[in-house]
């Protein structure tokens, strides 16, 4: 009893020190929506070769004429399409969201605007990619937690990218895309991103800081509005978990911070088996063999690389169903580590865009580390071979780590290498613990040098 008593005021204790930072929201400033088309994005539908789907803000009158004028640039083919409206009200704000559906799109060029009572947006362009014998590639970019601050910074970090990797297809996101789900943030992302949320399809995944904190957490309101998924996923988590299929992979998003009841990572799990495995589901009726490599996108990691930030429920639940996937892609750490498990399939890799960082452990299971830096990762796959090249900001971009995938036979499976020569880890002490002395920096400094000793 008195050891239960002790557990107890424990507890409390601990609830009430950490009270803001596990339930406490920061307010939202008090906000008004223009009446102009703003906040333009593109996904994918949910045929992710042949469709899009637009999204855009203008307003708050849901029954006003929202459009979208989409023309195919070699044909010179116009179309008008209605939207469909929405009517969203924040904690301190409210807005029409709008979305324009367009399915069985042909190869090509497309030039689009979008109009709400009469008001234009600029217009905007993407690509709908011809896949053929000779060129079957995708490549996008990968993001890790940005939650940037400072709209300098931002968009300094986003132009860095782009401009490093200009051939990418679209963007994928780990997660922690804003500070908080509020809508100064959500407009400091829009304006650091200019139009590439409109030109490139965005594929986003839910972090923890999209979430209103509480003791049962809430996705933020904007959220299926801003991005508009495929509804491929469990009825609980529809438009925040879901697959899209590529001619030569199949990218599979959870929403980790949804799990929040042990019926939740039930679901999850046998979701997440049986479509790692092409299996048909309650969901979503399309068996089929597996002929396509699988990358896992989730905000909190399986093999958490961050001091004191472990996840054992995430663990337990989903690391056997991982298993049959290729590349698992994690964040919330804010620091870069990856691992294989000798040289196989799936390798684990935990990834930071961030201007923040904490202490990484230093574990000897991660292959590679990096900290006190934000990077962003470059991703190409053909139907035999992966490639994730990851690069380090620093005043110029440096290539940092990079990975392949080899799909030898059905025998072997896949065969995950390393590159030959990569520069030498950076393991800086994260710039928020300068001038501490505690407890967990003499770890993280023994266990770098202990680690850079063994390197040597």
């Amino acid at each position: 009893m008195v050891i239960l008593l002790l557990v107890l005021a424990g507890t409390i204790t601990l609830c009430v020190i950490r009270w803001d930072a596990w339930f406490a929201n920061p307010a939202e400033p008090v906000y008004t929506v223009g009446d102009e088309p703003t906040n333009v994005v593109l996904t994918f539908g949910e045929q992710a070769a042949t469709g899009r789907v637009v999204s855009w803000r203008a307003g708050k009158d849901t029954t006003t004429v929202s459009r979208l004028i989409l023309t195919h640039v070699l044909t010179e083919h116009t179309d008008t399409i209605p939207a469909q409206s929405h009517f969203v009200s924040s904690r301190s704000g409210e807005a029409a969201f709008h979305q324009v559906h367009l399915m069985d799109l042909h190869p090509g060029d497309y030039t689009y605007r979008v109009e709400t009572d009469g008001l234009e947006s600029q217009e905007f362009h993407f690509t709908v990619q011809a896949y053929s014998d000779t060129c079957p590639q995708d490549t996008f970019l990968l993001f890790g937690d940005m939650q940037y601050t400072s709209l300098d910074e931002a968009s300094a970090f986003v132009e860095t990218a782009c401009n490093t990797v200009p051939e990418a297809d679209f963007f994928a996101y780990i997660g922690d895309i804003i500070e908080r789900p509020t809508d100064e943030y959500w407009q400091l992302f829009f304006s650091s991103m200019g139009d590439k949320t409109a030109c490139f399809p965005q594929v986003a995944t839910l972090g923890n800081h999209e979430y209103l904190k509480g003791i049962r957490k809430r996705v933020d309101v904007r959220w299926p509005h801003i991005f508009v998924n495929p509804q491929n996923g469990p009825k609980r988590f529809l438009g925040r978990t879901y697959f899209l299929d590529f001619p030569n992979m199949r990218l599979i998003v959870l929403d980790t911070d949804a799990l929040q009841s042990l019926s939740d990572y039930t679901v999850l799990r046998t979701w997440l088996t049986q479509v790692l495995r092409y299996e048909s589901t309650q969901w979503n009726q399309t068996a089929q063999e597996n002929l396509r490599w699988n990358i896992v996108l989730m905000h909190h990691p399986v093999f958490s690389a961050g001091m004191g930030r472990d996840n054992p429920l995430i663990a337990w639940a989903l690391r056997y169903a991982l298993q049959d996937a290729d590349l698992v892609v994690a964040g919330h750490d804010h620091n870069y580590a990856r691992h294989r498990h000798d040289g196989e399939a799936p390798a684990y890799v935990i990834l930071s865009s961030s201007a923040k960082s904490y202490l990484p452990k230093c574990s000897p299971i991660e292959e590679r580390l990096g900290s006190n830096h934000a990077f962003f990762s470059r991703m190409i796959v053909t139907p035999d071979t992966m490639k994730m090249s990851t690069f380090l900001v620093d005043s110029v971009p440096v290539l940092y780590d990079e990975l392949f995938f080899v799909r030898k036979s059905t025998e072997e499976g896949v065969v995950v290498l390393e590159a030959d020569s990569l520069p030498e880890e950076r393991l800086d002490l994260p710039a928020r613990y300068e001038g501490r002395n505690n407890l967990r920096v003499r770890r993280f400094l023994n266990r770098r040098n202990a680690r850079f000793e063994q390197q040597n």
